[in-house]
């Protein structure tokens, strides 16, 4: 979660502002008022105190124009020569029309604009001068303002350039962590999933993020049933082209037994054969097409479905001259799907047949025990090579190439529908004085494991 709320960082946005023009404003009175201790700037009131005291000093003597200072504008009502360039005529005007010793203030921004008539009944002067500090330096008085308009442009200009740098760095801050989203929504758009959605310190950013994440994980999921529903339509498809050849294998052997056969018999017991492998192949189209939950169809190891397993083994046994010997058979109450263990179970059978040696023995068993339910199936083939053994029952593994080997792909499909059911495929050689006689695998279901539902 973040740390603080987006109203907290504005309002320590807000406090940054104010606390920078406060200093700000507290050092240019600092160095104002050093300026006018040391001299280097003169006091506001400091031309009007000069007047006063030329003023009282004027009642009783006479003085000359040197007794002004440079900060004052000053002219001799009789010697209109006098630094008569200081005023306009509206200014002279405006001090003929003056009593002697009065004052007119006019106001301005910085500093009202004095007039005063000063002087006794045989010198009169016009002076005007500004109540604001100004600079003691007449070189500084030339070229700059007054010192109160400098030191507050400075001011002004100081805390616009704060003002600037820390707007920028909180809206930096905060764009930084709106970028976050932004570069989240780019990343689900690339459905780039594998993505670690950051945090934010900002509570309300966070809580987009989550959203965001939220949005991520649905996509996800919904990605992944999309694809397990793709997997398991191309390992259909794979069982279909693969398991298809049994059916048709049925049905080309007693279609020539049909054929060949003037027996009624014989051609009934065919055609019963025929019909089977017909329905067979009806399954396997049935399993492709229909919708995985349409054959969900769950049971336990009834004596029926055994009795027909055992019935349709041995009709793929036909014209094979290999004969499959039941050597046990035990009911369990383990759930499975029949149509997928049917489909493990003969792609298993039908690699036994494959390799097995002409006039040998397919053994099969189903073992009921304590702790797990078996099915058995050993044959008197070449067994399977020992480097391969690691790699059995991966889609990666095909020895179809040498014809001495069982093939990979029936295995592969066989591992596939047991894992859907919970069971395990265990393959290995049947070994007698260090040879191969057979190989030996075992559909396992170990009943610690909750059964499906």
């Amino acid at each position: 979660m973040g740390n603080y709320s987006l109203k907290r960082v504005l309002y320590y946005y807000a406090t940054s502002i104010v606390m920078i023009f406060l200093l700000n404003a507290f050092i240019i009175l600092m160095i104002f008022n050093i300026g006018i201790q040391s001299g280097f700037i003169l006091s506001a009131n400091y031309s009007e105190k000069i007047v006063d005291r030329i003023e009282e000093k004027i009642k009783n003597q006479k003085i000359d124009e040197s007794a002004f200072p440079n900060t004052l504008n000053v002219m001799n009502q009789k010697k209109k020569d006098v630094n008569t360039s200081c005023f306009s005529r509206q200014e002279i005007q405006k001090f003929e029309n003056m009593r002697l010793n009065d004052t007119i203030v006019e106001g301005q921004l910085f500093g009202p604009n004095i007039y005063r008539k000063i002087g006794n009944s045989k010198q009169v002067y016009y002076v005007k001068y500004q109540l604001q500090a100004d600079f003691k330096s007449p070189v500084l008085r030339y070229y700059l303002p007054n010192a109160e308009f400098v030191f507050f442009l400075s001011f002004f200009l100081i805390w616009l350039l704060t003002f600037v740098l820390i707007t920028r760095l909180f809206s930096n801050k905060i764009k930084r962590e709106l970028k976050k989203i932004t570069e989240v929504n780019q990343e689900i758009e690339k459905l780039n999933l594998e993505m670690i959605v950051p945090s934010s310190k900002i509570i309300e950013v966070q809580r987009v993020l989550d959203s965001l994440n939220n949005v991520k994980e649905g996509l996800v999921q919904s990605l992944k049933k999309q694809w397990k529903i793709q997997d398991e339509q191309k390992i259909l498809l794979q069982t279909l082209s693969h398991d298809i050849r049994t059916p048709i294998t049925l049905v080309k052997g007693n279609l020539d037994l049909f054929l060949e056969s003037e027996n009624e018999d014989d051609k009934n017991r065919a055609a019963i054969q025929l019909q089977k492998g017909v329905n067979r192949m009806e399954e396997l189209l049935y399993l492709v097409n229909s919708p995985q939950d349409e054959h969900q169809n769950i049971v336990d190891f009834n004596l029926e479905l055994l009795t027909k397993w055992i019935t349709e083994m041995k009709q793929m046994a036909l014209n094979r001259d290999v004969i499959i010997k039941i050597k046990k058979v035990e009911t369990s109450s383990v759930q499975i799907n029949p149509i997928e263990i049917w489909n493990s179970l003969t792609n298993i059978v039908n690699n036994a047949l494959d390799f097995s040696y002409s006039g040998s023995t397919i053994s099969i068993q189903f073992i009921d025990a304590p702790l797990y339910y078996e099915i058995n199936i050993e044959d008197e083939g070449p067994g399977f090579p020992e480097k391969c053994l690691d790699l059995i029952g991966k889609q990666v593994f095909s020895s179809r190439k040498a014809e001495d080997f069982h093939q990979g792909m029936g295995l592969y499909l066989s591992n596939y529908w047991l894992k859907k059911n919970k069971g395990q495929l265990i393959i290995n050689n049947r070994v007698k004085n260090n040879k191969i006689i057979g190989a030996k695998v075992k559909i396992h279901f170990d009943k610690n494991i909750s059964s499906l539902e």
